[in-house]
């Protein structure tokens, strides 16, 4: 039997193009991940701070209440 050579499918410049491609999509796969965390960060920032003022209005509104001076 013979033993072929493999066939280098891989062309010089092919190579490089590929790496950097791959290279870029990376990097925008990561600063979509990165905007994507900041805004669910900010996101439950503020939802936390509308729960923290309707918990001091409804206790205001409580305290008025309790004392008569509504």
């Amino acid at each position: 039997m013979s033993n072929p050579r493999p066939i280098n499918l891989h062309e010089s410049g092919a190579g490089t193009a590929a790496t950097s491609a791959r290279i870029a999509r990376k990097i925008i796969v990561l600063v979509l991940a990165a905007l994507t965390v900041s805004s669910m960060i900010a996101w439950c920032g503020f939802l936390g701070w509308g729960f923290i003022e309707l918990v001091q209005l409804a206790a205001t509104t409580i305290y008025r209440l309790w004392t008569g001076s509504l």
